[in-house]
């Protein structure tokens, strides 16, 4: 995936590998902010009742979400750290992160776009498993850069009905920090990493726009991005 922001340019690896899929008042406070302007606005107390019963899941489910996301990343520093650990047994282990922590189907129909229903069953079969090979082969190649960054998470806010975006910082090398954040999706009571967006960068829309200009440049036929990812 190419990022042109000046700033990634020179990003940690650490940042790069969860690329796979901003911040808010604070989480704790929100609860007893949100239950006072209930009050102000005369609102009934059942009425109100509910409201903060509502915003307390919210809260519950903001504070679940980071923890997902620091035990995603302590899985991740844990098997890049282990020297004991072979190259086959990183990629092993990161490979269950992909699929323990990632939904890779919907990230690989995202970045497809259009052309996800232009393709018939079969390209659709292989595209998604070229293009977690894809993500493998691209950041197994650089798990020796890891050089022991840490990830910080920093806050949670709910993204539409559907999503919650988690924020994080790496600290480079450097000394500059740089801004991670997760969006995540519940799936049947779990959450799953559907995009990672690096200093403003999504993932997922730049990887989009990387598969839209091969497929274009090869006349509008998903065979070209197959071919591609096939490395024929």
């Amino acid at each position: 995936m190419t990022i042109t922001n000046k700033k990634t340019k020179n990003m940690s690896y650490k940042a790069r590998l969860f690329l796979l899929a901003t911040a808010t008042t604070c989480l704790f406070s929100l609860p007893h902010a949100q239950a006072a302007s209930i009050k102000a606005s005369g609102l009934n107390t059942q009425s109100a009742s509910a409201s903060i019963m509502q915003i307390a899941v919210e809260a519950h489910d903001l504070e679940k979400a980071q923890k997902f996301v620091n035990n995603v990343a302590a899985e991740g520093i844990g098997f890049l750290s282990d020297s004991t650990l072979t190259q086959d047994q990183r990629i092993t282990e990161f490979k269950k992160l992909l699929q323990n922590s990632f939904d890779m189907k919907t990230i690989g129909i995202f970045t497809l776009g259009k052309y996800w229903r232009q393709a018939t069953p079969e390209q659709k079969k292989e595209y998604l498993s070229l293009f977690e090979k894809m993500i493998i082969d691209v950041y197994a190649s650089r798990f020796g850069e890891y050089s022991g960054e840490e990830l910080v998470v920093t806050n949670a806010r709910a993204e539409g009905k559907r999503d919650i975006l988690v924020n994080s910082e790496v600290q480079a090398q450097n000394g500059q920090a740089i801004k991670v954040d997760w969006r995540l999706r519940d799936r049947k009571g779990s959450f799953k990493v559907i995009d990672i967006i690096v200093e403003g960068v999504s993932m997922s829309v730049t990887q989009r726009s990387d598969f839209s200009s091969v497929i274009q440049r090869g006349g509008g036929d998903i065979e070209v991005l197959l071919k591609h990812l096939r490395g024929e």
